[in-house]
């Protein structure tokens, strides 16, 4: 994988990072995510955004595996 395209991919990671934090900022207690419909909202759009993140690693692990084998912490 190009370094450009490895720099990408690792910036949205980040932003999913990000959105998931600013989607928690309600979020008190568990129940928080099950109490109204806003709150499902939340929990949905923030599975979404782990999913994306778990995408994005695995493709990179499937292209640059010597990478993440070096941080073994991650996996």
């Amino acid at each position: 994988m190009y370094k450009e395209l490895l720099i990408d991919k690792f910036l949205d990671v980040i932003e999913c990072i990000d959105i998931i934090e600013s989607r928690f900022i309600e979020i008190k207690t568990p129940e928080d995510f099950v109490e109204s419909a806003n709150g499902v909202e939340k929990l949905d759009s923030i599975a979404m955004r782990l999913q994306v993140i778990g995408e994005i690693i695995g493709k990179i692990n499937k292209t640059e595996s010597q990478l993440l084998n070096q941080y073994p912490e991650v996996k």
